[in-house]
């Protein structure tokens, strides 16, 4: 028996679960939803790890430094999880401005992750970026074409 925990009024995530508990009762799992109101979701549930399964998703910006998540200790890091070599990397990763090097860290710590699997992504909302400084007035949305009419290119 499992304890899926997810945000209320997400229509998304409430057919993910009922789909996530037909396919697992199945299997014979048996799933109990539980939904909460977000702040309670985010600001108490997150936090205190009381759940077997979170359905949630994080937003950030697009370069991927920083331990909140997977770091030990991270203010992020629901699962607990903690590898010392990938905090390490991921610290260092914070201080390298060159973007090769940063990157060649960033992959270690990814392929020690992949290893370890502390979390199962079961999606990925694609966020459009702008890495170019010509271009302007872009706004990073989780729509990703959000005031796109009023992008334009520097020339």
């Amino acid at each position: 028996s499992l304890r899926f925990v997810t945000s209320a009024g997400n229509p998304s995530r409430a057919r993910l679960l009922s789909l996530v508990q037909a396919q697992l009762r199945r299997s014979g799992v048996e799933v109990l939803p539980s939904f909460a109101p977000p702040s309670t979701f985010l600001g108490t549930i997150l936090p205190s790890g009381d759940f077997h399964v979170a359905l949630f998703g994080f937003f950030s910006a697009p370069n991927p430094t920083g331990n909140t998540i997977f770091g030990c200790g991270g203010s992020q890091n629901y699962t607990g999880y903690c590898q010392r070599l990938v905090t390490r990397d991921l610290d260092q990763a914070d201080r390298i401005l060159d973007a090769r090097q940063q990157a060649r860290v960033l992959n270690r710590a990814d392929a020690q992750m992949a290893r370890d699997v502390p979390v199962l992504p079961l999606n990925q909302i694609p966020l459009a970026t702008a890495v170019r400084d010509t271009v302007r007035n872009f706004a990073q949305s989780l729509n990703p074409l959000t005031n796109s009419e009023n992008w334009w290119l520097e020339r």
